[in-house]
């Protein structure tokens, strides 16, 4: 049965593109799973006003329950590909590792829906992703 409602424990891997959002969804995650996370921070205005705190253990909180983090530099990458705007694409280059969907299925739909003046950054930044080896980490859970 279709549900929009995700259950908790029930997702292999979680894409996040800033790290509270990691772990805001992260009892979503299967004990086990895969967290990919732009290591970007994002201050909540809650935390611009001083009303809280940002939490300096996130990247120990995912590593508890995944078992394996992979904490992507995508504003980094995704300036190397010409644009700061496609960090997302980034993550998803790096997501389309864990994915059965072919390499020319991410590419054609990308060209789909950005034909502008964006189109070649976020394919550069997909491919970016793309290059990111996870498998390079061993048994690590962090990697930059």
């Amino acid at each position: 049965v279709y549900s929009p409602i995700i259950a908790s424990g029930s997702v292999d891997i979680l894409l996040a593109f800033e790290e509270l959002e990691a772990l805001r969804y992260l009892p979503s995650l299967k004990v086990g799973g895969t967290v990919i996370v732009n290591e970007q921070r994002i201050m909540p205005s809650s935390v611009i006003s001083g009303d809280a705190s940002y939490p300096d253990d996130i990247p120990e909180r995912l590593g508890e329950r995944a078992g394996k983090v992979l904490r992507i530099d995508g504003l980094r990458m995704a300036i190397d590909a010409g644009s700061p705007r496609s960090v997302n694409m980034c993550l998803l280059g790096v997501l389309s590792q864990f994915l059965d969907v072919g390499e020319s299925t991410w590419r054609d739909v990308i060209t789909q829906r950005f034909q502008n003046k964006y189109l070649n950054a976020n394919l550069v930044a997909f491919e970016l992703g793309r290059q990111f080896n996870p498998s390079l980490l061993g048994d690590k859970r962090n990697c930059k």
